[in-house]
């Protein structure tokens, strides 16, 4: 051995004083068993919060008059075709084939069962010129 060279130990690294909080270090733990990482089940619980919001609404209506609750599945119906026809221009061939057969789903649930002309006239014309559009 050589006395030439001092043995080289790593220098402890300073604390850092001040600033945000280094993020934590990403482990294997948990994704052995596909579990979904934090975010995807902090999405999910918001979207079932949401969808189980709706579905108490629309029971509450459905009890006060089927009518209405008719009429509030036929506005998010509308709301849906006005937004997927939004989505369009930004989603690729594989997606964009997808929204085009519900959009064409949704154009023969409406010749099936013509909308009431009730609720919000301007979302009723936006959803009826997108489906009048679809070929």
């Amino acid at each position: 051995m050589s006395d030439a060279a001092p043995d080289q130990e790593p220098k402890p690294q300073p604390k850092r004083s001040g600033g945000p909080p280094r993020p934590p270090k990403k482990t294997a733990r948990g994704l052995e068993d596909d579990s979904p990482e934090r975010g995807d089940r902090t999405l999910e619980l918001v979207k079932a919060t949401v969808e189980a919001g709706r579905v108490m609404q629309l029971l509450e209506a459905f009890r006060q008059s089927p009518l209405a609750a008719l009429n509030r599945l036929e506005r998010s119906l509308d709301e849906c075709i006005v937004e997927f026809s939004k989505l369009l221009g930004h989603l690729g061939p594989e997606d964009h084939q997808i929204a085009m057969r519900y959009l064409r789903e949704f154009r023969d649930y409406r010749r099936r069962h013509p909308r009431l002309e009730t609720g919000d006239r301007e979302l009723r014309t936006q959803a009826k010129k997108v489906l009048d559009e679809i070929k």
